[in-house]
């Protein structure tokens, strides 16, 4: 195929290009070849020369920048969706939950950090844990220090 310019290309090299599914590269290359850009010939253009059928059912993605479904998969997100949080991520929630009623315990919403059977709960502090808005936080096995220290200074601080 002939671009404006006068250079040949070929359709793998246009094929490369689009397996790349970087929109910024895509624009360049339909603008080299057709001179005008369109987000529609450019949904148009990557039907045509798809080297795969996923790239072809990304082409509205591509061509109107929806950055959110061109990401690749990430493994640990998806266990991270379907199996709870990281250990990091809930260690950091639960500081910042202390943190939180620290900075304004007699707030109704306020949640007091209470140890259970098995995890560190957040309950509002007149309720305990009867409270129906309670949430599970840290498994207590293998942070059994965080736990108590976390319980400690929020009885500490807050009073």
């Amino acid at each position: 195929m002939k671009a404006i310019n006068g250079k040949n290309i070929t359709k793998k090299e246009i094929q490369n290009v689009l397996r790349t599914m970087d929109s910024t590269k895509i624009y360049r290359l339909h603008k080299m070849l057709f001179g005008n850009v369109n987000r529609f010939n450019i949904v148009k253009f990557i039907d045509e020369y798809a080297p795969t059928n996923k790239i072809a059912r990304k082409s509205w993605d591509i061509a109107y920048n929806n950055k959110h479904s061109l990401e690749r998969v990430d493994y640990d997100v998806i266990s991270f969706r379907m199996h709870g949080e990281y250990k990091g991520d809930a260690l950091k929630k639960a500081v910042d939950a202390v943190k939180e009623y620290i900075a304004n315990p007699t707030s109704p919403y306020a949640k007091k950090p209470m140890i259970g059977f098995t995890h560190l709960y957040f309950c509002s502090p007149a309720y305990g844990h009867q409270d129906y808005n309670k949430w599970r936080s840290v498994e207590i096995k293998g942070n059994e220090k965080f736990c108590s220290t976390i319980c400690k200074l929020a009885d500490k601080y807050s009073k």
